[in-house]
């Protein structure tokens, strides 16, 4: 007999893994991809500052940029952003905006004078919280079909127990499987010997995909000036993943076309955290004081990633109901995410402004999953996936500034390529990313104030619960900052 209430705790199971595969797969993108938020200088001229320098983004990006500060400084930068899906599946279109206020970076870069006869001028420690990444995000469609995700389940199952009425447990399937067979969405017909499911026809589908979270990093640099020449910086970063989504699917018989069943609704929550370091190393050299070239790189961030997720059930027939609930799911691996290189150049005109020019290259098909010894199969298997889907992206900054006395106009454009490989994307829904930005500032005596506003346009694109279908989403996110920055000491 089926019991109807489920309490047990359990591990990840290695079929359960293998389910899961797909989702690990799509975290490694979204954990190491980077969309630096930065002081709001730093924003408006499209993050193209590796070889600018003065400001406390450097830190992130290129940390011989803080060997530019004459004295320290304080910087603060709150923000808010909308972000906002227009999200197709099959027939069926929906948008969805939500907005969300945030800290994109707080940092400080200490000052300190060597004495004159030495080559090093200044000595900088830097310190900076900066927001990498923003997950706040909603996807939602409804329909009306005859394809039933309960399909998918009673696949599963014949899969797995094949014509016999097989014990459906956790250790060999999936969450929705087992929440499905408990709450009689799956069961087996001894007329048919088989596993079959009641919605055998047409009816009302909705998906809700909420997720919300950020990637943060905290950086701890150290910048030196030699001769006002040449600058070199290094900085070491511990970074930190929040993810959490909710998943609702509901399908009911709208016309009571379906003998005896009325409505099911399946909740998956899922979360996953965790942390990791990398070191970045880099210099900018001035030949002549209108000119800078800038070079650095970031290691691989080795981050130390656990997952929870629980699935729980509710269905509805004419004469009675069942709920299904799960325990807690529970996985923890390490992920290690792209490398990455950036150069720059800049033309600087001390009187009206500048223009700089960035480019950076991030490795996606460096990423690797380390899972425990009793997985190295699984791990072997995504980790040649990820080589066979992923490539270089290729990251284009393009940034300007115009001084009038006391104030800055600024803009900026940013591109980066696809991540994925050719044969691996959906038309023009391939990850690529465009950004338009551009700001204010004005100069208070010892005080800076700076505004920025940035747009965003990103096409993405997942296989849906069928594995067939998939869904597109335009996403378009504004990014609204100021930034204050205080000057210290006599300089």
């Amino acid at each position: 007999m089926k019991n109807i209430f489920l309490n047990l705790f359990i591990m990840l199971s290695f079929f359960c893994l293998q389910l899961n595969a797909q989702n690990l797969e799509a975290d490694a993108l979204k954990f190491g991809t980077n969309n630096n938020e930065g002081s709001s200088r730093s924003v408006a001229i499209g993050g193209a500052m590796s070889a600018i320098g003065g400001d406390v983004s450097n830190i992130n990006y290129n940390p011989a940029g803080i060997g530019f500060f004459k004295s320290s400084v304080l910087s603060f930068t709150p923000s808010i952003l909308w972000n906002k899906a227009d999200a197709k599946f099959i027939n069926s279109s929906f948008q969805n905006q939500k907005s969300k206020f945030n800290i994109s970076n707080i940092g400080s870069v200490f000052s300190f004078s060597t004495k004159k006869h030495s080559i090093i001028n200044n000595i900088h420690i830097g310190l900076a919280l900066s927001n990498q990444n923003n997950y706040n995000q909603k996807i939602e469609f409804r329909q009306f079909t005859a394809n039933s995700i309960t399909n998918n389940w009673v696949n599963e199952a014949r899969q797995i127990n094949g014509n016999i009425d097989g014990e459906v447990d956790y250790n060999n399937f999936s969450f929705e499987t087992v929440g499905a067979y408990y709450s009689y969405l799956v069961n087996y017909d001894t007329s048919l010997n088989t596993y079959t499911t009641p919605i055998n026809s047409a009816i009302k589908q909705s998906r809700i995909l909420t997720s919300k979270g950020n990637k943060r990093d905290f950086a701890i640099a150290m910048g030196f000036n030699i001769l006002d020449k040449f600058y070199l910086g290094g900085a070491i970063s511990l970074a930190f993943i929040n993810y959490y989504s909710t998943t609702t699917i509901k399908e009911e018989d709208k016309y009571n076309n379906i003998n005896s069943f009325e409505e099911f609704k399946m909740l998956s929550e899922y979360k996953n955290t965790g942390s990791g370091l990398n070191g970045k190393i880099g210099f900018i050299y001035k030949p002549i004081h209108a000119v800078r070239l800038s070079a650095a790189i970031q290691s691989q961030t080795r981050l130390r990633l656990t997952e929870e997720y629980t699935t729980d059930f509710a269905s509805e027939f004419d004469t009675i109901s069942y709920q299904s609930e799960s325990s807690l799911g529970k996985f923890t691996y390490s992920l290690a995410t792209p490398w990455r290189a950036n150069a720059g150049l800049a033309l600087v005109h001390k009187k009206y402004g500048f223009i700089s020019f960035d480019y950076e290259l991030v490795d996606y098909a460096s990423m690797k999953f380390i899972f425990a010894d009793d997985f190295t199969e699984i791990e072997d298997n995504m980790n040649n996936s990820i080589k066979a889907k992923y490539q270089i992206a290729h990251n284009f900054k393009l940034g300007a500034e115009a001084k009038i006395k006391k104030f800055r106009l600024r803009a900026g454009y940013n591109i980066q390529t696809s991540p994925l490989k050719s044969d691996f994307r959906e038309g023009n829904f391939d990850f690529s990313r465009h950004q338009f930005s551009g700001g204010i500032g004005y100069l208070f005596g010892r005080i800076a104030l700076d505004l920025a506003y940035r747009h965003t346009l990103t096409k993405e694109y997942a296989l849906s619960y069928d594995g067939i279908n998939g869904i597109s989403s335009n996403i378009n996110k504004q990014l609204l900052t100021a930034s204050i920055a205080l000057k210290l000491g006599k300089k």
